[in-house]
């Protein structure tokens, strides 16, 4: 999976309630990106 810029503005659902995707950010672990942090309003 890619996250970039084109992620921004995007609707997210989790079964019940609708989210923005706000930011993100990328969390490494041995230099290397492990994972990613999304931020929603």
């Amino acid at each position: 999976m890619t996250i970039d810029d084109t992620w921004l503005g995007a609707t997210v659902n989790d079964g019940s309630r609708d989210y923005i995707i706000t930011g993100y950010q990328p969390n490494y672990l041995n230099g290397k990106i492990f994972s990613y942090e999304i931020e929603v309003i």
